[in-house]
């Protein structure tokens, strides 16, 4: 079996152009669940609004045959610390770092 690179990130600025252009809350919502979580649209079709739990920031994927995928929305907005987000996610300290201050352009929250 062949791997592929994965792709590269698209910087927060573009995906906040590319958001703003869009014209109606559910494009966006779709346009951001497959850029920034990877969300294909057969995926995103059999998604139910019983899979959300807004109050953890979740999104619970049911693939029938196949254990469930947890979605953590915005998980760098409930947390400033960077080794929440590296023990959460796996990444390294750097990417953490990025998605922190991307989350909270002014500074952490107090």
């Amino acid at each position: 079996m062949r791997t592929r690179p994965l792709p590269a990130a698209l910087p927060p600025d573009r995906l906040t152009g590319l958001l703003n252009r869009l014209p109606d809350p559910r494009t966006r919502l779709s346009a951001a669940l497959a850029a920034v979580h990877a969300l294909g649209s057969h995926t995103q079709r059999h998604l139910l609004t019983e899979h959300l739990d807004p109050t953890r920031g979740r999104l619970t994927i049911r693939r029938p045959g196949r254990l469930d995928h947890t979605v953590y929305l915005d998980e760098a907005r409930h947390s400033a610390d960077p080794l929440d987000l590296v023990r959460l996610f796996d990444i390294s300290p750097g990417t953490a770092m990025r998605y922190i201050n991307t989350a909270h352009p002014a500074g952490p929250p107090p």
